[in-house]
Protein backbone atom coordinates (compact mmCIF):
# COMPACT_ATOMS: atom_id res chain seq x y z
CA UNK A 1 0.00 0.00 0.00
CA UNK A 2 2.74 2.34 0.97
CA UNK A 3 4.23 1.61 -2.49
CA UNK A 4 1.48 2.85 -4.18
CA UNK A 5 0.52 5.54 -2.53
CA UNK A 6 4.38 7.15 -3.33
CA UNK A 7 3.45 5.85 -6.76
CA UNK A 8 0.26 7.59 -7.35
CA UNK A 9 1.74 10.93 -5.92
CA UNK A 10 1.94 13.25 -8.53
CA UNK A 11 5.25 15.48 -9.05
CA UNK A 12 5.13 18.99 -9.01
CA UNK A 13 7.88 21.88 -10.54
CA UNK A 14 9.32 24.14 -7.92
CA UNK A 15 11.03 27.23 -8.11
CA UNK A 16 13.97 27.70 -6.12
CA UNK A 17 16.56 30.87 -6.69
CA UNK A 18 17.28 30.63 -10.48
CA UNK A 19 16.62 26.88 -11.02
CA UNK A 20 13.57 24.69 -11.68
CA UNK A 21 13.62 22.00 -10.34
CA UNK A 22 10.90 18.60 -10.13
CA UNK A 23 10.38 17.19 -6.64
CA UNK A 24 9.45 13.74 -6.54
CA UNK A 25 8.75 11.43 -4.09
CA UNK A 26 12.25 10.63 -3.86
CA UNK A 27 15.19 13.28 -4.51
CA UNK A 28 18.91 11.94 -4.15
CA UNK A 29 20.57 14.36 -2.93
CA UNK A 30 17.59 16.10 -0.13
CA UNK A 31 16.05 12.49 0.49
CA UNK A 32 12.24 11.71 0.79
CA UNK A 33 10.47 15.20 -0.45
CA UNK A 34 7.69 16.55 1.19
CA UNK A 35 4.08 17.14 0.33
CA UNK A 36 3.81 20.30 -0.80
CA UNK A 37 1.36 23.03 1.09
CA UNK A 38 -1.63 24.03 -0.03
CA UNK A 39 -2.53 27.28 -1.47
CA UNK A 40 -4.94 29.18 1.32
CA UNK A 41 -6.72 30.77 -1.48
CA UNK A 42 -7.46 28.32 -4.17
CA UNK A 43 -6.50 24.73 -2.27
CA UNK A 44 -4.31 24.25 -5.23
CA UNK A 45 -1.26 22.05 -4.94
CA UNK A 46 0.63 23.36 -7.62
CA UNK A 47 2.65 25.68 -5.92
CA UNK A 48 6.30 27.17 -6.61
CA UNK A 49 9.08 28.02 -4.03
CA UNK A 50 9.56 32.46 -4.31
CA UNK A 51 13.03 32.40 -2.25
CA UNK A 52 13.48 33.21 2.00
CA UNK A 53 11.73 35.49 4.18
CA UNK A 54 13.41 36.49 6.83
CA UNK A 55 11.36 36.93 10.21
CA UNK A 56 11.95 37.34 14.07
CA UNK A 57 11.29 33.42 14.21
CA UNK A 58 13.46 32.58 11.71
CA UNK A 59 13.42 32.16 8.02
CA UNK A 60 10.79 30.76 6.61
CA UNK A 61 10.07 29.35 2.45
CA UNK A 62 7.59 31.73 0.56
CA UNK A 63 5.74 30.13 -2.22
CA UNK A 64 3.98 31.30 -4.81
CA UNK A 65 0.13 29.93 -6.35
CA UNK A 66 0.61 28.87 -9.97
CA UNK A 67 -3.56 28.81 -10.42
CA UNK A 68 -4.01 31.90 -8.74
CA UNK A 69 -0.84 34.01 -8.07
CA UNK A 70 -1.22 34.21 -4.57
CA UNK A 71 2.05 34.49 -2.24
CA UNK A 72 2.50 33.07 0.92
CA UNK A 73 4.75 31.94 3.32
CA UNK A 74 5.55 28.94 5.63
CA UNK A 75 4.85 29.06 9.08
CA UNK A 76 7.70 28.20 11.90
CA UNK A 77 5.71 28.18 15.30
CA UNK A 78 1.71 27.64 14.62
CA UNK A 79 -0.17 28.70 17.66
CA UNK A 80 -4.16 28.46 16.35
CA UNK A 81 -5.08 25.62 14.70
CA UNK A 82 -8.87 26.30 12.98
CA UNK A 83 -10.46 24.59 9.92
CA UNK A 84 -12.44 26.86 7.59
CA UNK A 85 -15.60 26.13 6.99
CA UNK A 86 -17.33 27.10 3.36
CA UNK A 87 -20.58 29.02 5.30
CA UNK A 88 -20.43 31.85 7.53
CA UNK A 89 -22.67 31.39 11.08
CA UNK A 90 -24.89 34.38 11.44
CA UNK A 91 -24.93 35.25 14.84
CA UNK A 92 -27.42 37.49 16.65
CA UNK A 93 -25.32 39.18 18.74
CA UNK A 94 -21.27 40.51 18.77
CA UNK A 95 -19.77 37.88 20.11
CA UNK A 96 -17.33 38.75 22.94
CA UNK A 97 -14.68 35.87 22.62
CA UNK A 98 -14.26 32.91 21.04
CA UNK A 99 -15.79 30.70 23.47
CA UNK A 100 -19.23 32.75 22.65
CA UNK A 101 -17.97 31.77 18.95
CA UNK A 102 -17.70 28.06 19.79
CA UNK A 103 -21.13 28.04 21.51
CA UNK A 104 -22.75 29.99 18.53
CA UNK A 105 -21.42 26.82 16.19
CA UNK A 106 -23.75 24.32 18.61
CA UNK A 107 -21.49 21.94 20.11
CA UNK A 108 -18.82 21.37 22.77
CA UNK A 109 -15.06 21.19 22.90
CA UNK A 110 -12.66 24.08 22.00
CA UNK A 111 -12.01 26.44 18.86
CA UNK A 112 -8.74 24.31 18.29
CA UNK A 113 -10.58 21.73 17.41
CA UNK A 114 -12.12 21.73 13.47
CA UNK A 115 -14.57 20.02 11.02
CA UNK A 116 -13.21 17.12 9.41
CA UNK A 117 -14.82 16.99 5.95
CA UNK A 118 -14.00 20.01 4.44
CA UNK A 119 -13.27 21.11 1.14
CA UNK A 120 -10.82 23.82 1.95
CA UNK A 121 -7.18 22.69 3.60
CA UNK A 122 -5.71 23.24 7.36
CA UNK A 123 -3.99 26.34 8.16
CA UNK A 124 -1.77 24.72 10.43
CA UNK A 125 1.49 25.24 8.39
CA UNK A 126 0.97 28.37 6.08
CA UNK A 127 0.80 31.89 6.38
CA UNK A 128 -0.53 34.48 3.72
CA UNK A 129 0.90 38.17 3.44
CA UNK A 130 -2.02 39.57 4.21
CA UNK A 131 -4.10 37.34 6.51
CA UNK A 132 -3.80 34.10 8.10
CA UNK A 133 -6.62 31.49 7.88
CA UNK A 134 -7.62 32.32 11.22
CA UNK A 135 -7.69 35.89 10.12
CA UNK A 136 -10.05 35.06 6.79
CA UNK A 137 -12.54 33.43 8.93
CA UNK A 138 -13.09 35.97 11.64
CA UNK A 139 -13.19 38.29 8.75
CA UNK A 140 -16.17 36.35 7.24
CA UNK A 141 -18.31 37.47 10.25
CA UNK A 142 -21.11 39.41 10.40
CA UNK A 143 -20.01 43.17 10.36
CA UNK A 144 -21.51 42.95 14.20
CA UNK A 145 -18.78 40.90 15.06
CA UNK A 146 -15.41 42.61 13.81
CA UNK A 147 -15.14 45.10 16.35
CA UNK A 148 -12.85 42.27 18.31
CA UNK A 149 -9.25 41.34 18.46
CA UNK A 150 -9.07 37.32 18.26
CA UNK A 151 -6.24 35.94 20.04
CA UNK A 152 -4.54 32.06 20.80
CA UNK A 153 -6.48 30.86 23.74
CA UNK A 154 -2.96 31.14 25.88
CA UNK A 155 -3.85 34.99 25.96
CA UNK A 156 -6.42 36.88 27.09
CA UNK A 157 -8.62 39.43 24.22
CA UNK A 158 -7.72 42.52 23.79
CA UNK A 159 -10.22 45.31 23.08
CA UNK A 160 -9.81 47.37 20.42
CA UNK A 161 -10.65 51.00 21.65
CA UNK A 162 -7.50 52.88 22.04
CA UNK A 163 -6.52 54.35 24.90
CA UNK A 164 -6.02 58.79 24.26
CA UNK A 165 -2.36 59.23 24.96
CA UNK A 166 -1.54 61.05 27.92
CA UNK A 167 0.12 64.54 27.52
CA UNK A 168 2.49 65.72 30.20
CA UNK A 169 1.83 69.37 30.67
CA UNK A 170 5.26 70.99 32.05
CA UNK A 171 5.28 73.13 35.43
CA UNK A 172 5.16 76.81 35.52
CA UNK A 173 8.41 78.09 34.69
CA UNK A 174 9.19 74.73 33.37
CA UNK A 175 11.72 75.28 29.75
CA UNK A 176 9.24 73.95 26.99
CA UNK A 177 11.36 71.60 24.81
CA UNK A 178 9.68 71.54 20.66
CA UNK A 179 9.18 68.55 18.57
CA UNK A 180 10.94 68.53 15.39
CA UNK A 181 7.89 69.82 13.46
CA UNK A 182 6.74 72.61 16.31
CA UNK A 183 11.09 73.74 15.92
CA UNK A 184 9.81 74.07 12.03
CA UNK A 185 6.85 76.15 12.64
CA UNK A 186 8.63 78.44 15.33
CA UNK A 187 11.05 79.19 12.28
CA UNK A 188 8.58 79.67 9.72
CA UNK A 189 6.81 81.54 12.11
CA UNK A 190 9.60 83.94 12.76
CA UNK A 191 10.47 84.39 9.08
CA UNK A 192 6.82 85.28 8.08
CA UNK A 193 7.23 87.97 10.52
CA UNK A 194 10.58 89.26 9.21
CA UNK A 195 8.51 89.45 5.71
CA UNK A 196 6.36 91.49 6.83
CA UNK A 197 8.58 93.57 8.44
CA UNK A 198 10.10 94.11 5.00
CA UNK A 199 13.56 92.44 5.61
CA UNK A 200 15.23 91.53 2.39
CA UNK A 201 14.88 87.54 1.15
CA UNK A 202 18.76 86.97 1.73
CA UNK A 203 18.66 88.43 5.70
CA UNK A 204 15.45 86.14 5.98
CA UNK A 205 17.36 82.77 4.53
CA UNK A 206 20.42 83.14 6.15
CA UNK A 207 18.44 83.71 9.87
CA UNK A 208 16.42 80.82 9.04
CA UNK A 209 19.63 78.60 7.58
CA UNK A 210 21.44 79.47 11.29
CA UNK A 211 18.86 78.50 13.23
CA UNK A 212 18.47 74.94 11.40
CA UNK A 213 22.05 74.55 12.32
CA UNK A 214 21.79 75.44 15.66
CA UNK A 215 18.74 73.23 16.04
CA UNK A 216 20.93 70.21 14.27
CA UNK A 217 23.47 70.66 16.73
CA UNK A 218 21.25 69.85 19.49
CA UNK A 219 19.86 73.96 20.87
CA UNK A 220 16.62 74.65 21.69
CA UNK A 221 15.62 77.21 20.36
CA UNK A 222 13.23 77.90 23.41
CA UNK A 223 15.97 77.54 25.81
CA UNK A 224 18.42 80.88 25.49
CA UNK A 225 21.39 79.04 27.89
CA UNK A 226 20.79 76.10 25.25
CA UNK A 227 21.60 78.44 22.59
CA UNK A 228 24.59 80.04 24.40
CA UNK A 229 26.04 76.55 25.08
CA UNK A 230 25.97 75.23 21.23
CA UNK A 231 27.33 78.44 19.91
CA UNK A 232 30.26 78.37 22.30
CA UNK A 233 30.94 74.83 20.93
CA UNK A 234 30.81 75.71 17.03
CA UNK A 235 34.81 76.06 17.35
CA UNK A 236 34.48 76.03 13.28
CA UNK A 237 32.25 78.88 12.95
CA UNK A 238 34.02 82.74 13.03
CA UNK A 239 33.14 84.96 15.45
CA UNK A 240 32.13 86.94 12.46
CA UNK A 241 29.44 84.16 11.91
CA UNK A 242 28.69 83.62 15.58
CA UNK A 243 27.65 87.60 15.59
CA UNK A 244 25.48 87.56 12.93
CA UNK A 245 23.75 84.12 14.77
CA UNK A 246 24.12 86.39 18.18
CA UNK A 247 21.58 89.42 16.08
CA UNK A 248 19.34 86.97 14.33
CA UNK A 249 18.44 84.82 17.98
CA UNK A 250 17.96 88.94 19.39
CA UNK A 251 15.20 89.37 17.00
CA UNK A 252 13.90 85.44 17.48
CA UNK A 253 14.04 85.62 21.70
CA UNK A 254 11.63 89.38 21.39
CA UNK A 255 9.65 87.82 18.99
CA UNK A 256 8.94 85.12 21.23
CA UNK A 257 9.28 86.82 24.11
CA UNK A 258 12.44 85.32 25.60
CA UNK A 259 14.70 87.24 27.87
CA UNK A 260 18.12 86.27 27.48
CA UNK A 261 21.81 87.91 27.78
CA UNK A 262 23.42 88.20 24.53
CA UNK A 263 26.96 86.32 24.67
CA UNK A 264 29.72 88.55 22.72
CA UNK A 265 30.96 87.60 19.45
CA UNK A 266 32.51 90.43 17.04
CA UNK A 267 33.61 90.08 13.85
CA UNK A 268 37.07 90.71 12.51
CA UNK A 269 37.32 92.49 9.34
CA UNK A 270 39.96 90.45 6.93
CA UNK A 271 41.62 91.54 4.00
CA UNK A 272 39.38 89.85 0.70
CA UNK A 273 41.37 87.35 -1.71
CA UNK A 274 41.68 89.45 -5.44
CA UNK A 275 42.64 86.80 -8.16
CA UNK A 276 44.25 87.97 -11.23
CA UNK A 277 42.47 88.68 -14.02
CA UNK A 278 43.98 85.82 -16.19
CA UNK A 279 42.15 83.61 -13.45
CA UNK A 280 38.91 84.95 -13.67
CA UNK A 281 38.77 84.82 -17.44
CA UNK A 282 39.98 80.81 -17.28
CA UNK A 283 37.51 79.78 -14.73
CA UNK A 284 34.60 82.52 -17.27
CA UNK A 285 35.61 80.65 -19.96
CA UNK A 286 34.42 77.40 -18.66
CA UNK A 287 31.24 77.89 -17.66
CA UNK A 288 28.37 77.45 -19.69
CA UNK A 289 26.79 80.03 -21.39
CA UNK A 290 24.09 81.24 -18.82
CA UNK A 291 26.73 80.80 -16.16
CA UNK A 292 29.34 82.66 -18.15
CA UNK A 293 27.41 85.17 -19.42
CA UNK A 294 26.08 85.82 -15.38
CA UNK A 295 29.99 86.22 -14.17
CA UNK A 296 30.97 88.27 -16.98
CA UNK A 297 28.46 90.79 -15.90
CA UNK A 298 29.89 90.55 -12.16
CA UNK A 299 33.70 91.14 -13.37
CA UNK A 300 32.99 93.90 -15.58
CA UNK A 301 30.23 95.81 -13.01
CA UNK A 302 31.30 95.09 -9.79
CA UNK A 303 27.93 93.96 -8.58
CA UNK A 304 26.76 91.88 -6.12
CA UNK A 305 25.16 87.98 -7.33
CA UNK A 306 21.39 89.31 -6.65
CA UNK A 307 21.73 92.60 -8.24
CA UNK A 308 23.02 91.05 -11.13
CA UNK A 309 20.20 88.24 -11.03
CA UNK A 310 17.33 91.07 -10.83
CA UNK A 311 18.00 92.59 -13.80
CA UNK A 312 15.61 93.23 -16.28
CA UNK A 313 15.83 93.91 -19.83
CA UNK A 314 14.87 96.95 -19.94
CA UNK A 315 17.95 97.55 -17.63
CA UNK A 316 20.35 96.80 -20.57
CA UNK A 317 21.19 100.08 -23.10
CA UNK A 318 22.68 97.98 -25.95
CA UNK A 319 23.69 101.46 -27.69
CA UNK A 320 25.37 102.83 -25.09
CA UNK A 321 26.89 99.69 -23.22
CA UNK A 322 25.32 100.51 -19.69
CA UNK A 323 23.78 98.92 -17.14
CA UNK A 324 21.52 100.06 -14.59
CA UNK A 325 21.76 98.03 -11.17
CA UNK A 326 18.38 99.15 -10.08
CA UNK A 327 17.81 96.84 -7.02
CA UNK A 328 20.69 96.36 -4.82
CA UNK A 329 21.26 94.99 -2.20
CA UNK A 330 22.51 95.31 1.52
CA UNK A 331 21.40 98.79 1.56
CA UNK A 332 23.53 100.10 -1.42
CA UNK A 333 22.99 102.64 -3.73
CA UNK A 334 21.64 102.16 -6.87
CA UNK A 335 24.16 102.71 -9.86
CA UNK A 336 24.57 103.15 -13.47
CA UNK A 337 28.13 101.03 -14.48
CA UNK A 338 29.71 100.96 -18.42
CA UNK A 339 29.88 97.41 -19.66
CA UNK A 340 32.15 96.15 -22.64
CA UNK A 341 30.80 95.61 -26.00
CA UNK A 342 31.71 91.90 -25.18
CA UNK A 343 29.14 91.69 -22.50
CA UNK A 344 26.87 93.28 -24.31
CA UNK A 345 26.68 90.63 -27.07
CA UNK A 346 26.86 87.90 -24.50
CA UNK A 347 23.44 89.19 -22.70
CA UNK A 348 21.47 89.54 -26.40
CA UNK A 349 22.35 86.14 -27.17
CA UNK A 350 20.51 84.37 -24.08
CA UNK A 351 16.99 83.85 -24.81
CA UNK A 352 14.35 86.63 -23.72
CA UNK A 353 11.72 84.23 -21.86
CA UNK A 354 10.83 86.61 -19.08
CA UNK A 355 11.54 90.29 -17.63
CA UNK A 356 14.81 89.30 -16.38
CA UNK A 357 17.74 88.77 -18.00
CA UNK A 358 18.44 85.77 -16.36
CA UNK A 359 14.89 84.53 -15.53
CA UNK A 360 12.90 82.14 -16.96
CA UNK A 361 14.34 78.97 -15.98
CA UNK A 362 16.92 77.83 -12.84
CA UNK A 363 17.39 79.88 -9.66
CA UNK A 364 20.57 81.55 -8.10
CA UNK A 365 21.31 78.58 -5.76
CA UNK A 366 21.68 76.37 -9.06
CA UNK A 367 23.52 78.77 -11.05
CA UNK A 368 26.14 79.20 -8.09
CA UNK A 369 26.57 75.19 -7.76
CA UNK A 370 27.07 75.33 -11.65
CA UNK A 371 29.72 77.99 -11.44
CA UNK A 372 31.75 75.88 -8.36
CA UNK A 373 31.66 72.89 -9.92
CA UNK A 374 33.20 74.57 -13.27
CA UNK A 375 35.52 76.45 -11.10
CA UNK A 376 36.89 73.19 -9.11
CA UNK A 377 37.25 71.37 -12.40
CA UNK A 378 39.43 74.22 -14.33
CA UNK A 379 41.46 74.22 -10.86
CA UNK A 380 42.18 70.67 -11.32
CA UNK A 381 43.28 70.80 -14.87
CA UNK A 382 44.95 74.12 -14.97
CA UNK A 383 46.82 72.37 -11.64
CA UNK A 384 46.32 76.17 -9.86
CA UNK A 385 45.20 75.56 -6.28
CA UNK A 386 44.47 79.66 -6.61
CA UNK A 387 41.64 79.51 -8.33
CA UNK A 388 39.99 77.55 -6.09
CA UNK A 389 38.88 80.79 -4.14
CA UNK A 390 37.44 82.41 -7.49
CA UNK A 391 34.28 83.72 -6.37
CA UNK A 392 31.36 86.11 -7.21
CA UNK A 393 32.89 88.07 -4.45
CA UNK A 394 36.41 87.91 -5.09
CA UNK A 395 35.68 89.11 -8.48
CA UNK A 396 33.92 92.63 -7.01
CA UNK A 397 36.83 92.84 -5.17
CA UNK A 398 39.20 92.70 -8.03
CA UNK A 399 36.48 95.55 -9.75
CA UNK A 400 36.99 97.64 -6.79
CA UNK A 401 40.90 97.50 -6.80
CA UNK A 402 41.36 97.80 -10.18
CA UNK A 403 38.73 100.79 -10.42
CA UNK A 404 41.22 102.13 -7.91
CA UNK A 405 44.39 101.41 -9.46
CA UNK A 406 43.24 103.34 -12.60
CA UNK A 407 42.12 106.23 -11.35
CA UNK A 408 43.38 107.11 -7.24
CA UNK A 409 39.96 108.44 -6.90
CA UNK A 410 38.37 106.30 -3.80
CA UNK A 411 34.81 108.51 -4.45
CA UNK A 412 34.87 107.00 -7.59
CA UNK A 413 35.37 103.16 -6.05
CA UNK A 414 32.40 103.97 -3.70
CA UNK A 415 30.18 105.13 -6.26
CA UNK A 416 30.69 102.49 -8.84
CA UNK A 417 30.54 99.67 -5.85
CA UNK A 418 27.32 101.29 -4.47
CA UNK A 419 28.77 101.85 -0.78
CA UNK A 420 26.99 104.44 1.42
CA UNK A 421 30.01 104.41 3.93
CA UNK A 422 33.36 104.79 2.57
CA UNK A 423 34.70 103.02 5.56
CA UNK A 424 33.61 100.13 3.53
CA UNK A 425 35.69 101.69 0.52
CA UNK A 426 39.38 102.29 2.02
CA UNK A 427 39.69 98.37 1.90
CA UNK A 428 40.50 99.24 -1.54
CA UNK A 429 43.77 101.21 -0.92
CA UNK A 430 45.19 98.79 0.88
CA UNK A 431 44.69 96.10 -1.36
CA UNK A 432 46.41 98.17 -4.31
CA UNK A 433 48.90 99.03 -2.50
CA UNK A 434 49.84 95.12 -1.56
CA UNK A 435 49.23 93.70 -5.00
CA UNK A 436 50.42 96.76 -7.27
CA UNK A 437 53.78 97.88 -4.38
CA UNK A 438 52.56 101.16 -5.60
CA UNK A 439 55.07 103.27 -2.52
CA UNK A 440 55.75 106.45 -5.32
CA UNK A 441 53.94 107.97 -8.13
CA UNK A 442 56.79 107.57 -10.31
CA UNK A 443 55.96 107.21 -14.32
CA UNK A 444 57.70 107.05 -17.46
CA UNK A 445 55.95 109.15 -20.14
CA UNK A 446 56.20 108.90 -23.62
CA UNK A 447 54.65 111.15 -26.58
CA UNK A 448 52.88 109.44 -29.70
CA UNK A 449 52.69 111.84 -32.95
CA UNK A 450 50.99 108.55 -35.12
CA UNK A 451 48.75 105.65 -34.43
CA UNK A 452 51.27 103.77 -34.67
CA UNK A 453 53.38 105.14 -31.92
CA UNK A 454 50.34 105.14 -29.78
CA UNK A 455 49.64 101.51 -30.92
CA UNK A 456 52.84 100.39 -29.73
CA UNK A 457 52.80 102.06 -26.61
CA UNK A 458 49.70 100.83 -25.51
CA UNK A 459 51.06 97.31 -26.13
CA UNK A 460 53.79 97.78 -23.77
CA UNK A 461 51.34 98.64 -20.95
CA UNK A 462 51.62 102.51 -21.53
CA UNK A 463 47.99 104.80 -20.65
CA UNK A 464 46.77 107.33 -22.41
CA UNK A 465 46.57 111.04 -20.47
CA UNK A 466 45.61 113.59 -22.67
CA UNK A 467 46.63 115.37 -25.98
CA UNK A 468 49.02 118.32 -26.38
CA UNK A 469 50.86 120.26 -29.44
CA UNK A 470 49.20 118.13 -31.63
CA UNK A 471 50.51 114.78 -29.76
CA UNK A 472 49.16 111.89 -27.52
CA UNK A 473 50.92 111.92 -23.89
CA UNK A 474 51.19 108.22 -22.35
CA UNK A 475 52.46 107.34 -19.21
CA UNK A 476 53.44 104.56 -17.15
CA UNK A 477 54.54 103.63 -13.53
CA UNK A 478 57.74 103.02 -13.22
Amino acid sequence: MAGDGLASTPKHTWRSGLKHKEVGPFSPISGPATQPPKCPECASTRVWKDGLRQTENGTVQRYLCRDCGFRFSQTLDPKVKVDVGPKVPILPEPVQNLGDLNSVRGGGGSVDEGLKDLPLPFGEDVASHKFTNVAKAINTLLHNSRDRRVCDSERESKNLATEEPQQERAGAGATQKLSETDIKGKIVEYAWHLKKQGYAESTIKTRTDLFKILVKEGANLLNPESVKIVLSKLERWEPGSKAVAVEGYNGFAKFNGLSWEPPRYKSTQKMPFVPMEIEIDQVIAGCGKKTGTFSQAIKESGARPGEIWRLKWTDLDTEHGILRINHPEKDSNPRIVKVSSKLVAMLNALPKRSQRIFGGTGTLRGLGISFLMTRKKVARTLQNPRMEKVTWCSMRHWRGTMEYHKTKDILHVMKVLGHKNIKNTLVYIDLENAIFQTQNDEFTVRVAKTLDEACQLLEVGFEYVTDMDGAKLFRRRK
